[in-house]
């Protein structure tokens, strides 16, 4: 089984030697590994052309165009069977593809496979980012099913991204990385992975993933809030409603600002029709929203997770016996 393992790198000089390390340093073969360049103007450029191993191939781009543009660029550049990711400043064990394959060769209706997590600090973190760090790990390495994966993705991004290998027809039939997602590309092509065929956790912690203050995702909360509100809801759309014609009409329930934010995303791309806002979020309000629902003029509660009082609402709907991801959605939301 031929694997390449892929990797696009911006700016990456801080962690990059340390990340080649491990990726070098990996016991399967044979592995193909692609590093494609994406448009540096720090030392990457003069790393990446350090390297003198032969199973490495590296590419060049000379305009920054994303990480989603450099993984698909990487991946038409090999015949291997199989693609590892990685991500820039992240570390794979020694053992992580070779563990991967026989996960894989014992489970042949897997089409891709991650690992469980530890995460570690680039940077100073404060407090809270540390408290974080170590919830996301618990909550990774919590996730031990196809049926549990499944059930995440309304919500989030069960697998870590940079521990993913994938078959290559899997990835074709899925249809490659969307560019026009900067920063939650990653949880954008896991809902539509995840349409093509069963994706596992290996239970070992192959993968170390690196979470800094002036990550992408921790420096434009806002905007990676919004990517992934766009990509929830589209899954949503296509795996809960594929019978509704129109967009289907949901309640959405959060603070004023998130309401207002979340309409006007979905707005201008056409998922849902949020027709009522509501954001005192106390039970008068919920009961409102119930009645309209029973009369079949709403499709769907819409939870977003800085509704102050998000259990009480979830717990409301449960006990009138509505389904979690069927009925009702909680997403994350920093709007």
């Amino acid at each position: 089984m031929k694997v390449a393992l892929v990797m696009a790198v911006y700016n990456g000089e801080e962690y990059l030697q340390e990340t080649l390390n491990s990726i070098l340093s990996q016991t399967y073969q044979p592995l193909e590994i692609i590093l494609v360049n994406d448009g540096s103007t720090d030392s990457t450029t003069e790393i990446l052309n350090a390297i003198t191993d032969q199973r490495v191939k590296i590419i060049h781009l000379e305009v920054n165009k994303g990480v989603a543009n450099g993984l698909n660029v990487g991946i038409s550049q090999t015949e291997a069977e199989w693609i590892a990711i990685h991500d820039a400043d992240d570390l794979s064990l020694p053992q992580r593809i070779e563990e991967q394959v026989n996960y894989l060769k014992a489970n042949p209706d897997v089409v891709a496979v991650g690992s469980f997590i530890q995460c570690i600090a680039g940077g100073d973190l404060s407090d809270g980012k540390r408290a974080h760090m170590l919830n996301n790990e618990r909550y990774k390495n919590s996730i031990l099913s196809w049926e549990k994966i499944r059930e995440e993705l309304f919500k989030g991004c069960p697998i870590t991204h940079g521990s993913l290998l994938m078959s290559k027809d899997a990835f074709l039939q899925a249809g490659r990385y969307d560019p026009q997602y900067k920063i939650a590309s990653d949880y954008e092509f896991f809902t539509r992975l995840a349409a093509v065929g069963p994706v596992e956790i290996v239970p070992k912690v192959l993968y170390k993933y690196r979470i800094s203050p002036n990550s992408l995702s921790n420096s434009n909360v806002l905007e990676t809030s919004k990517e992934f509100l766009i990509s929830s809801t589209k899954f949503i759309r296509k795996h809960c409603f594929t019978g509704k014609k129109g967009e289907p009409v949901v309640v959405v329930h959060g603070t004023k600002a998130g309401c207002i934010a979340f309409t006007k995303i979905m707005q201008k791309e056409g998922i849902f029709h949020p027709r009522i806002n509501l954001f005192l979020n106390g039970r008068k309000d919920m009961r409102k929203s119930y009645e309209l629902y029973k009369l079949g003029k709403i499709d769907a509660f819409i939870i977003l997770s800085n509704a102050p009082v998000e259990n009480q609402l979830i717990n409301y709907l449960s006990d009138k016996g509505l389904k979690l991801n069927k009925d009702y959605f909680t997403l994350w939301s920093a709007l």
